[in-house]
């Protein structure tokens, strides 16, 4: 629901390799160039779950070196390279807002999950380790039953997390409002909601035929009417 801040850097890097070129300064474009080339090794390296937080910080100290350089270079006696170090700046300063100041800004709704049991058509109990200020900041998530989660205790750091198509998505109960805004959608249009159904819940009796068996995971899922 926030930035994390954890993008790469070379979005404005590029152009602003564009607009360093306005400078006339050539040893500003050879160090941005190598600093492109350093931030696209790092972003590519550290690729994988267990690396992908470092990457802006390990880039960090040359992209501050950089914008010192900048600082310290900067020529406005003319109209053109006061242009360039002007959009040079401006993307430096956007990066670092948008990316540096913004993972600290929102290093406390930092946060991994924890898999704590695992359920047919490929839904998830997780446990949240970090981000303490989720609910006080976006409000209740609700609470899951126990008939869906078999948690006698749902606390607030319980996820539901459901692999829908390769898509990760956390499912929630709806709400009193949720209900009462699908009926008056309802009424409105008069046409049915739809919804995907994940089969996850069997509420036909239970047959002798039917149990010790497991459920297979439907190749192909549809949307269904309300």
């Amino acid at each position: 629901p926030v930035s994390s801040g954890l993008a790469s850097p070379l979005p404005y890097y590029v152009p602003c390799a564009i607009a360093t070129c306005l400078t006339a300064n050539l040893g500003l474009v050879l160090m941005i160039l190598a600093l492109i080339i350093l931030c696209l090794m790092i972003s590519t390296s550290s690729n994988n779950c267990q690396q992908y937080k470092m990457a802006r910080l390990a880039s960090l100290p040359m992209r501050l070196l950089f914008f010192i350089l900048v600082l310290a270079t900067i020529d406005l006696s003319d109209m053109l390279p006061s242009i360039g170090y002007f959009l040079t700046t401006v993307a430096l300063l956007a990066d670092f807002a948008t990316g540096d100041l913004a993972s600290l800004r929102n290093y406390s709704m930092n946060c991994q999950y924890r898999i704590i049991s695992a359920h047919d058509k490929r839904m998830y109990v997780c446990w949240r380790e970090g981000g303490f200020l989720w609910e006080d900041r976006f409000g209740s998530r609700g609470e899951v039953s126990e008939v869906i989660s078999n948690l006698a205790i749902w606390e607030k750091q319980h996820h539901l997390i459901a692999d829908i198509g390769d898509l990760i998505c956390e499912l929630r109960p709806l709400t009193h409002q949720d209900w009462e805004n699908l009926r008056f959608r309802c009424i409105q249009t008069g046409e049915p909601v739809p919804y995907l159904a994940l089969d996850y819940l069997d509420m036909r009796p239970a047959e002798p035929s039917r149990l010790g068996t497991t459920a297979k995971l439907a190749t192909d899922m549809m949307l269904e009417d309300l």
